[in-house]
């Protein structure tokens, strides 16, 4: 090993002499952006397109019509968010060098994520997540009674829903169940209405900065509802935090650009 490769970087590129202002204008030393980003300017949309519609369907049959994009809606109540996160499965092999054991990769693995949302009065957050596992796991019964709950028969219900000892759940098919998700984060400056968020080219320089960015979650669907405590006392706002699934996800970077 030569005498260069024993000198720390640390040492040889002087990055220890650099004024404060050189780091934040990128200067001579071609650092860079060095400027913090924060906690609190992100998005998080749910796309909830599965193959054959019913997932959306079964959430409206909750009684709840948005007049919208579900996801949409949502995305304005989502007060805690994490960014997904992933970790190499590794093995190792002894014997191919004397006393070294040897570690390789086996494959990439994606942790859970939670998401917290506000509840309204109205409970819609949670009735969405309720309908979506609802959804995934549907209770089959044996004897249906439909009862109308008014002269519209729109809003008949299933009378032995709660007293049918015969009921039994049964899984429905991943892609029925399983959607898109984009968890952005941008800077704390807001865009302006002529502004617009274009994806960078990595081989133009001029177009290599970015300033925001977008994790695209595929195939997520909720594993868990956390319990949202209630108590006497101080009143609180109530949120609910849920559990997701992917199967990966994959990132793509956006900078702002006026238009002309």
């Amino acid at each position: 090993m030569s005498a260069e490769n024993n000198v720390p970087n640390i040492m040889s590129s002087g990055r220890y002499r650099l004024p404060t202002e050189v780091l934040l204008n990128g200067g001579s030393g071609g650092i860079g952006n060095i400027i913090p980003a924060y906690t609190n300017t992100y998005d998080v949309y749910i796309k909830f397109n599965t193959a054959n519609g019913k997932l959306v369907e079964h959430i409206k049959k909750q009684g709840f019509e948005t007049g919208g994009d579900i996801g949409s809606y949502l995305s304005l109540f989502c007060s805690e968010a994490v960014l997904p996160g992933s970790s190499i499965e590794t093995q190792e092999i002894s014997g191919l060098r004397q006393g070294v054991k040897t570690s390789f990769a086996t494959y990439r693995a994606h942790p859970q994520i939670n998401l917290t949302y506000y509840t309204q009065k109205d409970y819609y957050t949670n009735a969405v997540f309720d309908g979506w596992m609802d959804f995934i796991s549907p209770v089959n019964f044996s004897n249906k009674a439909t009862v109308a709950n008014s002269a519209d028969d729109s809003s008949s219900y299933v009378l032995s829903s709660l007293s049918d000892a015969a009921a039994y759940r049964r899984m429905r098919y991943p892609e029925e169940y399983k959607c898109e998700m984009q968890v952005s984060v941008f800077p704390n400056e807001y865009l302006k209405k002529e502004d617009q968020l274009k994806e960078i080219n990595i081989n133009d320089p001029a177009s290599s900065t970015p300033s925001t960015m977008t994790y695209f979650i595929k195939n997520a669907f909720p594993t868990n509802i956390v319990s949202a405590p209630l108590e006497y006392g101080d009143a609180a706002l109530l949120k609910t935090t849920v559990t997701f699934a992917y199967d990966f996800y994959v990132t793509r970077r956006y900078k702002a650009q006026i238009n002309p």
